[in-house]
């Protein structure tokens, strides 16, 4: 499969004329390169070299593939799966340009990757994995429903740097079951319907015994104390869990905390992993946002 296209990106093999995009986005920039594996490329030489070795790499395998804009053809990172087991596929890397991130690309690469592994190699479990630390790239893949199953700890053979990597899975029941399901963050203007699924999860149906009701002076409108990671099936809000911020004061010092709270999911999606995702999710969300206690 030469060529995989999407609605910004499209997944093609490498070629020569991609030397300086892929230098001057990926291969040179150190940001990017101590969340991987590989070795910084810091000169145009040796980066011709490494060309040549990628386009021979991608030749012997199938689905390796450079990351492309559609309107331009530049090529931006890279991606692809292989086969460990009898189906059973692990992606073989993802990496974007960091001029690139927070454009939707990551998730359309996952996108991409699990229509390719489920619905056209008809594997039975797809593989992802990522750095202990990379909290960007495990928040992509709990996105899109991969469970977390082990950690192993490692040593990066071009600088001897340990790190622990932790490896996820998404399986083809799963997929199918889920695959209209999104996990996003709520927004402000859907808290009249956040607020429909909590009181229907915790069966607060009496107009006087609701959250917003119980406890005022949280669940209100733009409250900028409170955030709330959300499960949805097709634009649907079916769960959500609260992640609620405060303060403590300790020795003179001033820290920054997070509870979660009020897992909520609607009764009929219960029972296919909708609380799980959401929980690691905002876990992560956490770290992301430097909350140094949850």
């Amino acid at each position: 499969m030469e060529i995989i296209e999407g609605s910004k990106i499209i997944l093609r093999k490498a070629k020569l004329s991609d030397l300086d995009s892929i230098y001057n986005n990926i291969w040179k920039d150190y940001q990017i390169a101590k969340n991987m594996y590989w070795k910084v490329t810091d000169n145009y030489e040796d980066a011709k070299d490494r060309l040549e070795r990628t386009i021979a790499y991608q030749k012997e395998n199938k689905y390796a593939y450079f990351v492309c804009l559609k309107k331009t053809d530049e090529a931006i990172g890279f991606a692809g799966v292989k086969q460990t087991y009898p189906n059973v596929y692990e992606e073989s890397g993802i990496c974007i340009a960091t001029k690139y991130h927070h454009q939707g690309i990551g998730n359309e690469i996952i996108n991409l990757l699990v229509d390719l592994v489920f619905n056209k190699l008809n594997a039975d479990k797809f593989i992802y994995a990522c750095m202990k630390d990379n909290y960007v790239s495990k928040q992509m893949c709990l996105k899109h429903g991969f469970r977390y199953y082990k950690t192993t700890h490692e040593i990066r053979s071009h600088d001897k740097q340990e790190f622990d990597n932790e490896f996820y899975e998404l399986t083809r029941d799963d997929y199918y079951k889920r695959k209209d399901f999104t996990f996003r963050l709520v927004r402000y203007d859907e808290f009249e319907m956040l607020m429909k699924v909590m009181n229907i999860s915790f069966n607060f149906l009496d107009d006087h015994n609701k959250f917003e009701h119980i406890l005022p002076k949280l669940y209100f409108k733009d409250n900028p104390n409170m955030l709330h990671m959300g499960a949805f099936a097709n634009d649907k809000l079916i769960g959500s869990i609260g992640l609620y911020f405060d303060k403590i004061y300790k020795d003179n010092k001033v820290l920054d905390i997070a509870c979660v709270g009020a897992v909520s999911t609607l009764p009929e999606y219960r029972n296919l992993g909708v609380f799980t995702t959401l929980l690691n999710l905002v876990i992560n969300q956490a770290y992301l946002l430097n909350i140094p206690i949850l």
